[in-house]
């Protein structure tokens, strides 16, 4: 997986990407990893 650093609320606390799935570690680090298939 990878993080991806943003302000708070520059991303919701989950949502998808093409291909991407995002998750809130904390309120400046979101987790992503991509959907496979």
């Amino acid at each position: 997986s990878h993080t991806l650093f943003g302000t708070p609320g520059m991303v919701p606390d989950e949502f998808h990407l093409v291909g991407y799935d995002f998750k809130r570690i904390d309120e400046k680090r979101y987790s992503f990893k991509k959907i496979s298939g």
